[in-house]
Protein backbone atom coordinates (compact mmCIF):
# COMPACT_ATOMS: atom_id res chain seq x y z
CA UNK A 1 0.00 0.00 0.00
CA UNK A 2 1.59 3.37 -0.92
CA UNK A 3 0.88 6.64 0.16
CA UNK A 4 -1.36 7.51 -2.00
CA UNK A 5 -4.00 4.73 -0.90
CA UNK A 6 -3.61 5.24 2.73
CA UNK A 7 -4.43 9.05 2.07
CA UNK A 8 -7.62 8.03 0.57
CA UNK A 9 -8.21 5.32 3.43
CA UNK A 10 -7.62 8.33 5.61
CA UNK A 11 -9.86 10.47 4.00
CA UNK A 12 -12.67 7.57 3.60
CA UNK A 13 -12.72 7.37 7.91
CA UNK A 14 -13.20 10.79 7.40
CA UNK A 15 -15.91 10.91 5.46
CA UNK A 16 -18.06 8.79 7.57
CA UNK A 17 -16.85 10.85 10.84
CA UNK A 18 -18.40 13.90 8.83
CA UNK A 19 -21.70 12.05 8.07
CA UNK A 20 -21.84 10.73 11.36
CA UNK A 21 -21.09 13.78 13.17
CA UNK A 22 -23.28 15.72 11.14
CA UNK A 23 -26.05 13.24 11.60
CA UNK A 24 -26.03 13.67 14.89
CA UNK A 25 -25.55 17.65 15.79
CA UNK A 26 -28.69 17.79 13.45
CA UNK A 27 -30.78 15.30 15.84
CA UNK A 28 -29.51 17.61 18.62
CA UNK A 29 -30.10 20.84 17.03
CA UNK A 30 -33.68 20.03 15.95
CA UNK A 31 -34.05 19.00 19.41
CA UNK A 32 -33.36 22.31 20.87
CA UNK A 33 -35.04 23.99 17.93
CA UNK A 34 -38.26 22.40 19.54
CA UNK A 35 -37.54 23.55 22.58
CA UNK A 36 -36.93 27.32 20.82
CA UNK A 37 -40.14 26.88 19.46
CA UNK A 38 -41.92 26.14 22.75
CA UNK A 39 -40.41 28.97 24.72
CA UNK A 40 -41.02 31.72 21.98
CA UNK A 41 -45.15 30.23 21.99
CA UNK A 42 -45.29 30.53 25.33
CA UNK A 43 -43.88 34.09 25.76
CA UNK A 44 -46.16 35.14 22.39
CA UNK A 45 -49.31 33.50 24.39
CA UNK A 46 -48.37 35.09 27.36
CA UNK A 47 -47.95 38.42 26.02
CA UNK A 48 -51.56 38.37 24.24
CA UNK A 49 -53.60 36.76 26.91
CA UNK A 50 -51.44 39.38 29.56
CA UNK A 51 -50.90 36.40 31.78
CA UNK A 52 -47.35 36.21 33.61
CA UNK A 53 -45.07 32.62 33.53
CA UNK A 54 -45.88 32.22 36.83
CA UNK A 55 -48.00 33.76 40.09
CA UNK A 56 -45.29 36.26 40.29
CA UNK A 57 -45.29 38.41 43.23
CA UNK A 58 -44.82 42.43 43.47
CA UNK A 59 -42.59 43.60 46.49
CA UNK A 60 -45.62 44.75 48.27
CA UNK A 61 -46.81 41.41 48.35
CA UNK A 62 -43.32 39.89 49.61
CA UNK A 63 -43.40 42.51 51.96
CA UNK A 64 -46.95 41.81 53.25
CA UNK A 65 -47.14 38.37 54.30
CA UNK A 66 -46.25 37.33 57.15
CA UNK A 67 -42.66 36.06 58.27
CA UNK A 68 -42.20 32.26 59.04
CA UNK A 69 -39.71 30.24 60.26
CA UNK A 70 -36.81 29.42 57.66
CA UNK A 71 -34.36 27.15 57.60
CA UNK A 72 -31.02 27.37 55.49
CA UNK A 73 -28.96 24.62 54.61
CA UNK A 74 -25.44 24.67 54.11
CA UNK A 75 -23.36 21.55 53.02
CA UNK A 76 -19.71 22.65 53.85
CA UNK A 77 -16.39 20.21 52.85
CA UNK A 78 -13.24 22.50 53.37
CA UNK A 79 -14.79 25.52 52.90
CA UNK A 80 -12.63 27.26 55.34
CA UNK A 81 -12.06 30.21 52.53
CA UNK A 82 -15.33 31.11 51.71
CA UNK A 83 -17.53 30.33 54.53
CA UNK A 84 -17.59 32.54 57.25
CA UNK A 85 -17.65 36.01 54.27
CA UNK A 86 -20.71 33.68 53.02
CA UNK A 87 -22.58 33.51 56.48
CA UNK A 88 -21.42 37.38 57.01
CA UNK A 89 -22.83 37.98 53.96
CA UNK A 90 -25.75 36.72 54.18
CA UNK A 91 -26.68 37.95 58.12
CA UNK A 92 -26.30 41.47 56.86
CA UNK A 93 -27.86 41.07 53.39
CA UNK A 94 -30.97 39.12 53.78
CA UNK A 95 -34.30 41.75 54.37
CA UNK A 96 -35.26 39.38 56.56
CA UNK A 97 -35.93 38.15 60.32
CA UNK A 98 -37.31 34.54 61.45
CA UNK A 99 -34.10 32.35 59.83
CA UNK A 100 -31.47 30.11 61.11
CA UNK A 101 -28.46 28.80 59.12
CA UNK A 102 -27.52 25.64 59.66
CA UNK A 103 -23.94 24.32 58.05
CA UNK A 104 -22.82 20.86 57.97
CA UNK A 105 -19.36 20.11 58.96
CA UNK A 106 -17.33 16.73 58.81
CA UNK A 107 -15.27 15.58 62.06
CA UNK A 108 -12.05 15.82 59.84
CA UNK A 109 -12.25 19.28 58.63
CA UNK A 110 -11.27 21.57 61.54
CA UNK A 111 -10.61 24.42 59.26
CA UNK A 112 -14.15 24.89 58.49
CA UNK A 113 -15.63 24.29 61.41
CA UNK A 114 -13.12 26.83 63.28
CA UNK A 115 -14.53 29.28 60.66
CA UNK A 116 -18.64 28.70 61.65
CA UNK A 117 -17.41 28.31 65.18
CA UNK A 118 -16.24 32.19 65.14
CA UNK A 119 -19.74 33.40 63.34
CA UNK A 120 -21.76 31.62 65.45
CA UNK A 121 -20.44 33.15 68.22
CA UNK A 122 -21.49 36.37 67.97
CA UNK A 123 -24.87 35.34 66.17
CA UNK A 124 -27.12 32.18 67.56
CA UNK A 125 -28.96 32.02 63.96
CA UNK A 126 -25.67 30.30 62.91
CA UNK A 127 -25.61 26.62 63.81
CA UNK A 128 -22.54 23.99 63.06
CA UNK A 129 -23.99 20.45 62.93
CA UNK A 130 -20.58 17.77 63.03
CA UNK A 131 -21.37 14.87 60.87
CA UNK A 132 -20.97 11.68 61.95
CA UNK A 133 -18.70 10.30 59.05
CA UNK A 134 -15.65 12.25 57.94
CA UNK A 135 -15.37 13.36 54.95
CA UNK A 136 -15.65 13.72 52.21
CA UNK A 137 -18.82 11.59 51.89
CA UNK A 138 -21.46 13.12 48.95
CA UNK A 139 -23.95 16.42 49.05
CA UNK A 140 -26.43 14.28 50.46
CA UNK A 141 -25.11 12.44 53.03
CA UNK A 142 -23.93 15.95 53.83
CA UNK A 143 -27.22 17.58 53.86
CA UNK A 144 -29.03 14.70 55.63
CA UNK A 145 -26.98 15.11 58.46
CA UNK A 146 -27.93 18.86 58.75
CA UNK A 147 -31.94 18.00 58.58
CA UNK A 148 -32.04 15.41 61.31
CA UNK A 149 -29.83 18.34 62.96
CA UNK A 150 -32.94 20.51 62.30
CA UNK A 151 -35.19 18.44 63.17
CA UNK A 152 -33.77 17.82 66.35
CA UNK A 153 -33.59 21.52 67.01
CA UNK A 154 -37.09 22.13 66.39
CA UNK A 155 -38.26 19.82 68.46
CA UNK A 156 -36.09 21.20 71.47
CA UNK A 157 -37.24 24.93 70.73
CA UNK A 158 -40.35 24.16 70.06
CA UNK A 159 -40.68 25.64 66.32
CA UNK A 160 -41.81 24.21 62.55
CA UNK A 161 -39.65 25.94 60.00
CA UNK A 162 -42.07 26.58 56.53
CA UNK A 163 -39.29 26.29 53.88
CA UNK A 164 -35.98 24.64 53.89
CA UNK A 165 -33.57 26.67 51.71
CA UNK A 166 -30.61 25.23 49.84
CA UNK A 167 -27.71 27.45 49.49
CA UNK A 168 -23.76 26.65 49.05
CA UNK A 169 -20.76 28.29 51.10
CA UNK A 170 -19.91 30.64 47.56
CA UNK A 171 -23.54 31.97 47.44
CA UNK A 172 -24.27 35.54 47.07
CA UNK A 173 -27.72 35.91 48.10
CA UNK A 174 -30.20 38.17 47.36
CA UNK A 175 -31.94 40.47 50.23
CA UNK A 176 -35.20 39.43 49.08
CA UNK A 177 -34.80 35.34 48.82
CA UNK A 178 -36.29 34.45 52.13
CA UNK A 179 -39.09 36.90 51.37
CA UNK A 180 -40.38 35.36 48.26
CA UNK A 181 -39.88 31.59 49.22
CA UNK A 182 -41.82 32.81 52.15
CA UNK A 183 -44.25 33.13 50.19
CA UNK A 184 -44.36 30.70 47.39
CA UNK A 185 -43.80 27.88 49.67
CA UNK A 186 -47.32 28.54 50.71
CA UNK A 187 -48.17 27.37 46.87
CA UNK A 188 -45.52 25.16 45.96
CA UNK A 189 -43.37 22.47 47.09
CA UNK A 190 -40.59 23.19 45.62
CA UNK A 191 -39.31 27.05 44.46
CA UNK A 192 -36.36 27.22 42.59
CA UNK A 193 -34.87 31.09 41.73
CA UNK A 194 -32.83 31.49 38.88
CA UNK A 195 -28.98 31.17 39.17
CA UNK A 196 -26.81 34.11 37.42
CA UNK A 197 -23.05 33.73 38.14
CA UNK A 198 -21.29 36.68 38.52
CA UNK A 199 -19.13 39.17 35.69
CA UNK A 200 -15.74 37.80 34.81
CA UNK A 201 -13.26 40.22 32.89
CA UNK A 202 -13.75 39.19 28.98
CA UNK A 203 -10.86 37.13 28.24
CA UNK A 204 -11.50 34.64 30.94
CA UNK A 205 -13.29 31.95 28.95
CA UNK A 206 -13.69 29.16 31.55
CA UNK A 207 -15.38 30.87 33.60
CA UNK A 208 -17.08 32.91 31.36
CA UNK A 209 -18.72 29.57 29.65
CA UNK A 210 -20.96 29.60 32.94
CA UNK A 211 -22.36 33.02 32.18
CA UNK A 212 -23.78 31.80 28.53
CA UNK A 213 -24.93 28.28 29.67
CA UNK A 214 -26.88 29.06 32.90
CA UNK A 215 -28.55 32.31 31.51
CA UNK A 216 -29.89 30.12 28.56
CA UNK A 217 -30.66 26.97 30.81
CA UNK A 218 -32.49 29.49 33.74
CA UNK A 219 -34.45 32.01 30.67
CA UNK A 220 -35.09 29.22 28.18
CA UNK A 221 -35.15 25.60 29.32
CA UNK A 222 -36.49 25.17 32.83
CA UNK A 223 -39.56 27.27 31.97
CA UNK A 224 -40.00 25.04 29.29
CA UNK A 225 -39.30 22.10 31.37
CA UNK A 226 -41.31 22.96 33.91
CA UNK A 227 -44.63 23.58 31.80
CA UNK A 228 -44.06 20.51 29.48
CA UNK A 229 -43.27 17.76 32.60
CA UNK A 230 -44.30 20.05 35.93
CA UNK A 231 -40.39 19.14 36.68
CA UNK A 232 -38.01 21.94 37.85
CA UNK A 233 -34.55 21.09 38.41
CA UNK A 234 -32.95 22.24 41.65
CA UNK A 235 -29.62 23.78 40.77
CA UNK A 236 -28.54 23.16 44.52
CA UNK A 237 -28.29 27.20 45.18
CA UNK A 238 -31.27 29.08 45.84
CA UNK A 239 -33.81 26.34 46.38
CA UNK A 240 -36.37 26.16 48.63
CA UNK A 241 -38.58 22.99 49.55
CA UNK A 242 -41.99 22.93 51.58
CA UNK A 243 -42.31 21.91 55.16
CA UNK A 244 -44.45 18.96 53.98
CA UNK A 245 -42.24 18.47 50.64
CA UNK A 246 -39.28 17.55 53.46
CA UNK A 247 -41.30 15.46 55.66
CA UNK A 248 -42.93 13.14 52.74
CA UNK A 249 -39.08 12.30 51.50
CA UNK A 250 -37.88 11.55 55.18
CA UNK A 251 -40.60 9.30 55.40
CA UNK A 252 -40.15 7.86 51.81
CA UNK A 253 -36.37 6.46 52.50
CA UNK A 254 -36.54 6.43 56.67
CA UNK A 255 -35.23 9.50 57.06
CA UNK A 256 -33.03 10.10 53.83
CA UNK A 257 -34.20 13.16 52.22
CA UNK A 258 -31.66 13.40 49.82
CA UNK A 259 -30.56 10.31 47.85
CA UNK A 260 -26.96 9.83 48.91
CA UNK A 261 -26.74 7.49 45.64
CA UNK A 262 -26.37 10.10 43.52
CA UNK A 263 -23.83 12.64 43.23
CA UNK A 264 -26.45 15.22 42.09
CA UNK A 265 -28.79 14.10 45.31
CA UNK A 266 -30.82 18.26 43.48
CA UNK A 267 -31.53 16.82 40.53
CA UNK A 268 -32.43 13.27 41.80
CA UNK A 269 -34.85 15.20 44.63
CA UNK A 270 -36.92 17.08 42.12
CA UNK A 271 -37.77 13.80 39.94
CA UNK A 272 -38.61 12.02 43.54
CA UNK A 273 -40.84 15.11 44.74
CA UNK A 274 -42.57 14.54 40.92
CA UNK A 275 -43.42 11.49 41.66
CA UNK A 276 -44.71 12.38 44.77
CA UNK A 277 -47.06 14.38 43.27
CA UNK A 278 -45.89 17.51 44.54
CA UNK A 279 -45.57 21.28 42.70
CA UNK A 280 -42.76 22.65 41.70
CA UNK A 281 -42.46 26.38 40.37
CA UNK A 282 -39.11 28.21 38.88
CA UNK A 283 -39.79 31.85 39.50
CA UNK A 284 -38.21 34.99 37.99
CA UNK A 285 -38.89 38.36 39.98
CA UNK A 286 -37.71 41.56 38.76
CA UNK A 287 -36.66 44.10 40.99
CA UNK A 288 -35.84 47.75 40.03
CA UNK A 289 -31.70 48.44 41.60
CA UNK A 290 -29.78 51.52 41.22
CA UNK A 291 -26.74 49.30 39.83
CA UNK A 292 -24.43 50.66 37.00
CA UNK A 293 -23.36 46.76 35.76
CA UNK A 294 -24.67 46.58 32.53
CA UNK A 295 -27.63 44.37 31.67
CA UNK A 296 -30.06 43.42 34.36
CA UNK A 297 -28.89 40.54 36.20
CA UNK A 298 -28.34 42.66 39.23
CA UNK A 299 -31.95 43.21 38.57
CA UNK A 300 -33.42 39.71 39.42
CA UNK A 301 -33.51 37.77 43.12
CA UNK A 302 -31.30 35.41 42.36
CA UNK A 303 -28.44 33.79 43.70
CA UNK A 304 -24.89 35.11 42.71
CA UNK A 305 -21.54 33.33 42.44
CA UNK A 306 -18.51 32.73 40.82
CA UNK A 307 -17.92 29.54 39.34
CA UNK A 308 -14.41 27.49 38.62
CA UNK A 309 -12.54 29.52 36.41
CA UNK A 310 -9.44 27.13 35.70
CA UNK A 311 -10.21 24.72 32.88
CA UNK A 312 -8.74 21.70 35.59
CA UNK A 313 -11.85 22.81 37.88
CA UNK A 314 -14.19 23.19 35.34
CA UNK A 315 -14.19 19.91 33.55
CA UNK A 316 -14.16 18.51 37.10
CA UNK A 317 -17.03 20.37 38.57
CA UNK A 318 -18.97 19.53 34.95
CA UNK A 319 -18.06 16.15 34.98
CA UNK A 320 -19.53 15.12 38.81
CA UNK A 321 -23.17 17.00 36.82
CA UNK A 322 -22.58 14.79 34.00
CA UNK A 323 -21.47 11.72 36.06
CA UNK A 324 -24.86 12.54 38.41
CA UNK A 325 -27.51 13.70 35.81
CA UNK A 326 -27.13 11.31 32.80
CA UNK A 327 -25.30 8.33 34.26
CA UNK A 328 -26.70 7.90 37.75
CA UNK A 329 -30.05 9.44 36.73
CA UNK A 330 -30.38 6.89 33.86
CA UNK A 331 -28.89 3.40 36.28
CA UNK A 332 -30.96 4.76 38.98
CA UNK A 333 -34.11 6.55 37.05
CA UNK A 334 -34.28 4.54 33.77
CA UNK A 335 -36.66 6.16 32.26
CA UNK A 336 -39.92 6.53 34.04
CA UNK A 337 -42.85 8.56 33.52
CA UNK A 338 -45.11 10.06 30.88
CA UNK A 339 -43.93 10.92 26.86
CA UNK A 340 -42.86 14.23 28.14
CA UNK A 341 -40.84 13.19 31.33
CA UNK A 342 -39.14 10.69 28.91
CA UNK A 343 -38.40 13.36 26.57
CA UNK A 344 -36.33 15.62 29.40
CA UNK A 345 -34.79 12.73 30.90
CA UNK A 346 -33.44 12.09 26.92
CA UNK A 347 -32.16 16.08 26.88
CA UNK A 348 -30.57 15.58 29.72
CA UNK A 349 -28.17 12.53 29.07
CA UNK A 350 -27.99 13.35 25.03
CA UNK A 351 -24.70 14.96 26.47
CA UNK A 352 -23.42 11.81 27.02
CA UNK A 353 -23.08 11.63 23.17
CA UNK A 354 -23.18 15.61 22.38
CA UNK A 355 -19.72 16.31 24.09
CA UNK A 356 -18.03 14.02 22.16
CA UNK A 357 -19.94 14.56 18.88
CA UNK A 358 -19.19 18.71 19.38
CA UNK A 359 -15.36 18.04 19.37
CA UNK A 360 -15.35 15.66 16.89
CA UNK A 361 -16.38 18.22 14.63
CA UNK A 362 -13.48 20.15 15.22
CA UNK A 363 -11.33 17.55 14.57
CA UNK A 364 -13.39 16.87 10.70
CA UNK A 365 -13.21 20.61 10.40
CA UNK A 366 -9.36 20.73 10.74
CA UNK A 367 -8.84 17.98 8.16
CA UNK A 368 -11.11 18.97 5.52
CA UNK A 369 -9.08 23.00 5.90
CA UNK A 370 -5.99 21.36 5.61
CA UNK A 371 -6.97 19.01 2.82
CA UNK A 372 -8.17 22.56 1.06
CA UNK A 373 -4.66 24.12 2.03
CA UNK A 374 -2.72 21.31 0.30
CA UNK A 375 -5.00 21.70 -2.91
CA UNK A 376 -4.07 25.22 -3.46
CA UNK A 377 -0.59 25.12 -1.77
CA UNK A 378 0.80 22.05 -4.32
CA UNK A 379 0.39 21.74 -7.90
CA UNK A 380 0.51 18.15 -8.02
CA UNK A 381 -1.32 17.50 -5.20
CA UNK A 382 -3.68 14.50 -5.77
CA UNK A 383 -7.12 15.54 -5.99
CA UNK A 384 -9.62 13.09 -3.50
CA UNK A 385 -13.05 13.07 -3.88
CA UNK A 386 -15.01 15.85 -2.65
CA UNK A 387 -16.36 15.53 1.07
CA UNK A 388 -19.53 17.05 0.34
CA UNK A 389 -20.30 17.34 -2.92
CA UNK A 390 -22.47 20.63 -4.23
CA UNK A 391 -26.13 19.86 -3.84
CA UNK A 392 -25.80 16.38 -2.30
CA UNK A 393 -28.01 15.32 0.81
CA UNK A 394 -24.97 16.13 2.77
CA UNK A 395 -24.25 19.69 1.12
CA UNK A 396 -27.89 20.60 1.81
CA UNK A 397 -27.83 19.21 5.76
CA UNK A 398 -24.79 21.06 6.26
CA UNK A 399 -26.17 24.30 5.27
CA UNK A 400 -29.40 23.37 7.57
CA UNK A 401 -26.90 22.85 10.56
CA UNK A 402 -25.21 25.55 10.11
CA UNK A 403 -28.59 27.35 9.92
CA UNK A 404 -29.42 25.80 13.15
CA UNK A 405 -26.04 27.01 14.47
CA UNK A 406 -26.57 30.08 13.98
CA UNK A 407 -30.13 29.82 15.99
CA UNK A 408 -28.08 28.90 18.86
CA UNK A 409 -25.63 31.41 18.79
CA UNK A 410 -28.12 34.40 18.44
CA UNK A 411 -30.48 32.96 21.36
CA UNK A 412 -27.19 32.89 23.59
CA UNK A 413 -26.37 36.32 22.33
CA UNK A 414 -29.84 37.45 23.42
CA UNK A 415 -30.21 36.26 26.67
CA UNK A 416 -26.70 37.17 27.53
CA UNK A 417 -27.30 40.91 26.70
CA UNK A 418 -30.60 41.09 28.48
CA UNK A 419 -28.92 39.95 31.82
CA UNK A 420 -24.88 41.40 30.85
CA UNK A 421 -24.52 43.71 28.39
CA UNK A 422 -24.39 43.65 24.80
CA UNK A 423 -20.17 43.26 24.85
CA UNK A 424 -21.17 39.61 26.80
CA UNK A 425 -23.59 38.91 24.73
CA UNK A 426 -20.95 39.37 21.20
CA UNK A 427 -18.61 36.76 23.75
CA UNK A 428 -21.22 33.88 23.90
CA UNK A 429 -19.82 33.14 20.41
CA UNK A 430 -16.49 32.15 20.78
CA UNK A 431 -16.89 31.00 24.81
CA UNK A 432 -19.40 28.35 23.08
CA UNK A 433 -16.51 26.88 20.83
CA UNK A 434 -14.74 26.90 25.01
CA UNK A 435 -17.04 25.20 26.07
CA UNK A 436 -17.15 22.25 24.03
CA UNK A 437 -13.76 21.25 25.00
CA UNK A 438 -14.29 21.40 28.67
CA UNK A 439 -17.30 19.71 28.14
CA UNK A 440 -15.96 16.93 26.07
CA UNK A 441 -13.27 16.51 29.01
CA UNK A 442 -15.87 16.05 31.84
CA UNK A 443 -17.64 13.79 30.14
CA UNK A 444 -15.05 11.42 28.84
CA UNK A 445 -14.20 11.85 32.97
CA UNK A 446 -17.55 10.83 33.80
CA UNK A 447 -17.56 7.74 31.50
CA UNK A 448 -13.99 6.90 33.27
CA UNK A 449 -15.28 7.16 36.44
CA UNK A 450 -18.72 5.45 36.05
CA UNK A 451 -16.99 2.49 34.62
CA UNK A 452 -14.76 2.09 37.14
CA UNK A 453 -17.47 2.50 39.49
CA UNK A 454 -19.09 -0.62 37.62
CA UNK A 455 -16.01 -2.52 36.86
CA UNK A 456 -14.08 -2.23 40.01
CA UNK A 457 -16.24 -1.07 42.54
CA UNK A 458 -14.83 2.67 43.18
CA UNK A 459 -16.13 4.99 45.52
CA UNK A 460 -18.11 8.32 43.81
CA UNK A 461 -17.80 10.92 46.46
CA UNK A 462 -17.74 14.44 46.52
CA UNK A 463 -15.44 15.85 43.50
CA UNK A 464 -14.39 19.02 45.79
CA UNK A 465 -14.23 22.35 43.51
CA UNK A 466 -12.45 25.14 44.95
CA UNK A 467 -14.58 28.29 45.56
CA UNK A 468 -14.08 31.86 45.38
CA UNK A 469 -16.24 34.85 47.17
CA UNK A 470 -16.37 38.15 45.75
CA UNK A 471 -14.43 41.08 46.79
CA UNK A 472 -16.25 43.90 49.01
CA UNK A 473 -16.39 46.48 45.74
CA UNK A 474 -18.74 44.15 43.53
CA UNK A 475 -20.83 43.17 46.56
CA UNK A 476 -21.62 46.52 47.30
CA UNK A 477 -22.40 47.63 44.35
CA UNK A 478 -24.67 44.53 43.29
CA UNK A 479 -26.17 44.24 47.20
CA UNK A 480 -26.53 47.57 47.77
CA UNK A 481 -30.19 47.96 50.02
CA UNK A 482 -32.49 50.76 48.76
CA UNK A 483 -33.45 53.62 51.50
CA UNK A 484 -37.07 53.20 51.04
CA UNK A 485 -36.76 49.54 51.75
CA UNK A 486 -34.50 50.50 54.97
CA UNK A 487 -37.04 52.46 56.23
CA UNK A 488 -40.00 50.34 55.75
CA UNK A 489 -37.90 47.53 57.59
CA UNK A 490 -37.79 50.28 60.17
CA UNK A 491 -41.64 50.79 60.00
CA UNK A 492 -40.82 54.46 59.99
CA UNK A 493 -43.14 55.28 57.26
CA UNK A 494 -45.74 53.80 55.63
CA UNK A 495 -45.93 51.92 52.27
CA UNK A 496 -48.59 54.18 50.64
CA UNK A 497 -46.21 57.18 51.56
CA UNK A 498 -43.28 55.73 50.45
CA UNK A 499 -45.16 54.88 46.51
CA UNK A 500 -46.65 58.82 46.84
CA UNK A 501 -43.10 60.05 47.41
CA UNK A 502 -41.43 57.64 44.37
CA UNK A 503 -43.89 59.31 42.38
CA UNK A 504 -43.24 62.65 43.14
CA UNK A 505 -39.87 62.05 42.55
CA UNK A 506 -41.02 62.04 38.83
CA UNK A 507 -41.30 66.04 38.92
CA UNK A 508 -38.92 66.69 41.78
CA UNK A 509 -35.62 65.47 41.49
CA UNK A 510 -35.05 66.25 44.87
CA UNK A 511 -33.66 62.97 47.38
CA UNK A 512 -36.00 60.67 48.63
CA UNK A 513 -34.85 61.23 52.23
CA UNK A 514 -35.66 65.31 51.72
CA UNK A 515 -39.31 64.64 50.32
CA UNK A 516 -40.09 62.58 53.26
CA UNK A 517 -38.68 65.38 55.62
CA UNK A 518 -40.14 68.09 53.70
CA UNK A 519 -43.82 66.30 53.69
CA UNK A 520 -43.32 65.63 57.52
CA UNK A 521 -44.01 61.91 57.31
CA UNK A 522 -39.82 61.30 58.51
CA UNK A 523 -37.52 62.99 61.39
CA UNK A 524 -33.61 63.83 60.33
CA UNK A 525 -32.62 60.94 63.49
CA UNK A 526 -34.77 58.58 61.32
CA UNK A 527 -33.29 59.39 58.42
CA UNK A 528 -29.88 59.61 59.23
CA UNK A 529 -30.04 56.21 61.31
CA UNK A 530 -31.50 54.56 58.10
CA UNK A 531 -28.50 56.35 56.29
CA UNK A 532 -26.13 54.50 58.39
CA UNK A 533 -27.63 51.05 57.96
CA UNK A 534 -27.33 51.66 54.08
CA UNK A 535 -23.41 52.55 54.47
CA UNK A 536 -22.86 49.90 56.83
CA UNK A 537 -24.87 46.80 54.44
CA UNK A 538 -22.36 48.69 51.85
CA UNK A 539 -19.26 48.13 53.88
CA UNK A 540 -20.43 44.44 55.20
CA UNK A 541 -20.73 43.45 51.48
Amino acid sequence: MDWVDSIAIYWFLVKLLLITTAVLIAISSFDDLFIDICYWCRRIYQRLAGVSATETPSLEVLRAAEERPIAIMVPAWQEADVIAQMLHNALTVFDYKRFHIFVGTYPNDYDTQREVDAVAAANPTIHKVVGARSGPTCKADCLNEVIASILEFEAKQGVEFAAFVLQDSEDVVHPLELRLFNYMVARYDLVQIPVLPLPRPWKEFTGGHYKDEFTECHTKDVPVRAALTGIVPSAGVGTAFSRNAILALHRERDGEVFNPGSLTEDYDISLRLRELGMRQVFVRVRVPTDSKEPGHADEYIAVREYFPNSFRAAYRQKARWILGIALQGWSNVGWKGDLATKYILFRDRKSLVTSQIGFLAYFVVFNVVLMELAHLLLSDSYWFPQLVPVDSWLWWLMIINALLLGNRILHRALFMTHYYGWRQGLLSAPRQIWANVVNFYACNRALRQFAGHLVYGRHLGWDKTQHAFPVAPHMALARRRRLGELLLDLEAIASEQLHHVLAEQRSDPRPLGDLLLARGWLNEQTLKQALHMQQGFDQAA
